[in-house]
């Protein structure tokens, strides 16, 4: 038997603004003779129509009491993160009328930006609790946003650490190559460095020059590297739902970090070529 998990928020009949596109909305009359009805989302009658034949005329349980569904409203898209749609309404006197307690209801609290939210809904729950007008139907529960987002950003630290550990590795890899490379470049060059030596070339100018052919190579790689990957991220972003968008600041990264690799591993090849004497590079 399948089983369907059910998010209702009970509110009153005159805030009720969704647009019904099919049967009927919830009327003052309803509210007034405590009907059990309820108008549902059309996301919810998707799920619905899997386990029912019909949406509108069936009934729905909610709280071990059933309520007539008698219409269909188009759902609101999900705007906040921390913010819940609604899939069902019901008239708010039905609800109360077999409710000890409302969770419809709510007090949503803003707070200056450097205010310590903890303690002020903390603060805020003590007064409801001993002058709020529902005090005697029920308890009050606190939902923290900030404690909700300080996670989600914990995760995603979490989430850039991990990613700029395998960058790190994947550059330091990189480097290695570019390391190897020069160092064949060197040993293949020998007779060319020594005829430089030999006319006058001092040793700062041939590690300038290995210098150079290192630095052009990892920057050049850097740059291909960051416009083929954000050409991928944009034909991806073509698929999503909102547009991806790039900083100036990401293509110096990408440029500085790239050259810095070359530079780096490539002193070491370089400075190689200068230990020989002129005999042995000429051989």
């Amino acid at each position: 038997m399948a089983r369907l998990f059910l998010f209702c928020i009970v509110i009153n009949v005159n805030k009720f603004n969704s647009k019904i596109i099919k049967g009927d909305g919830i009327g003052v009359v309803d509210n007034d003779l405590r009907t059990r009805s309820a108008v549902v989302s059309n996301e919810f009658t998707d799920t619905w129509k899997k386990t029912h034949d019909k949406v509108i005329g069936s009934y729905v349980n909610l709280k071990g009491y059933n309520y007539k569904i008698v219409g269909e409203f188009k759902a609101n898209q999900l705007v906040n993160l921390f913010q819940d749609t609604t899939d069902i309404y019901v008239p708010k006197s039905a609800y109360q009328h077999v409710e000890l307690y409302n969770k419809g209801d709510g007090v949503l609290v803003t707070m200056k930006k450097d205010a310590d939210s903890h303690s002020v809904l903390k603060t805020v729950a003590k007064n409801l609790r001993t002058k709020g007008s529902v005090k005697y139907r029920g308890s009050y529960h606190i939902q923290d946003n900030a404690q909700a987002a300080s996670a989600v950003g914990q995760i995603l630290k979490g989430i850039t650490a991990f990613v700029s550990l395998i960058a790190a590795i994947s550059l330091f890899i990189a480097g290695i190559g570019v390391m190897n490379m020069t160092y064949i470049s060197v040993a293949e060059r020998m007779p060319e460095i020594g005829i430089r030596r030999a006319i006058g070339a001092r040793s700062k100018d041939v590690i300038f020059q290995f210098l150079v052919e290192g630095t052009m190579l990892t920057t050049i790689g850097g740059i291909v590297g960051y416009f083929g990957g954000s050409s991928l991220a944009m034909l991806i972003g073509l698929a999503l739902p909102f547009k991806v968008s790039f900083e100036p600041s990401s293509f110096w990264l990408a440029f500085l970090v790239s050259f810095a690799i070359g530079l780096i591993f490539s002193v070491g090849p370089a400075r190689t070529a200068t230990k020989k004497n002129l005999v042995e590079l000429m051989r």
